[in-house]
């Protein structure tokens, strides 16, 4: 297995490349590469991304969750992501995630940057944070439901603490997180989220999760957090539980 690399480079005007090769499960450090390397293409108004992977011989889960997290992000500023040429095991592991539903996999650089041009809208503007968190209600208000957008991750803490703290101030018995939209969760995240989990536990309230894919979902299993947050593929029968 080859060492891990990422490079940065620019196809044209908004367009950049993010290049990955090697082995992402031998560098504890792959995540913080990938994130640092998006991030100097947003940071040169760069958002529409391809991620060329015909070298990325393993992809970890980290290092997908970092780019699906910055998918959202790279949308509402009128771009996207896409892989060009991303193949074997990594590809299978992304398919297996269901994240290619979302950042399409194309056989080269130019399919890539074809199809990202042609999705593309110029009316978005970047948020400096990649986490968006809404609350609404469900079963007659007698459930909060939290519904994430986009990544629970460490630069994203702050605002998800906040909403953790503004929700357990206000004590519902029931709450319901909704993980349709959520698109990547990392150690600190997780960490957040199972003191959270805590919290309402010693506060009476039940918490549980329903529609949770993807990088969260394989995370949350690994780490064993299930424990503290029960998942369940539908809305119907995480509500089942609480009523």
């Amino acid at each position: 297995m080859s060492a891990f690399k990422v490079s940065v480079s620019k196809l044209g005007a908004g367009v950049g490349q993010l290049q990955l090769r090697g082995n992402s499960d031998e560098d504890d450090k792959a995540r913080k590469q990938v994130r640092k390397g998006l991030s100097a293409h947003f940071e040169k108004g760069r958002c529409r991304i391809v991620v060329e992977a015909s070298e990325l011989e393993w992809a970890s889960a980290d290092v997908l969750g970092a780019i699906a997290g910055d998918f959202l992000r790279a949308v509402e500023a009128g771009g996207g992501i896409a892989f060009a040429g991303l193949q074997g095991e990594a590809r299978e592991l992304a398919d297996h995630l269901g994240m290619t539903q979302f950042v399409e996999a194309h056989p080269d650089v130019d399919a890539a940057k074809a199809a990202l041009k042609a999705a593309a809208h110029e009316d978005g503007e970047l948020r400096e944070s990649r986490l968006k968190l809404m609350t609404t209600t469900a079963n007659g208000g007698r459930v909060q439901v939290l519904l994430p957008c986009g990544s629970l991750s460490e630069g994203d803490l702050d605002q998800a603490q906040a909403m953790f703290a503004q929700l357990l101030e206000n004590q519902p018995s029931k709450i319901l997180l909704d993980g349709q939209r959520w698109l990547d969760l990392d150690a600190e995240g997780a960490a957040a989220l199972v003191q959270f989990a805590t919290q309402c536990q010693g506060a009476g309230m039940q918490l549980v999760g329903s529609q949770v894919w993807g990088i969260p979902r394989a995370l949350l299993e690994v780490m064993g957090l299930t424990a503290f947050l029960p998942l369940y593929d539908s809305p119907e029968e995480a509500l089942a539980t609480l009523s």
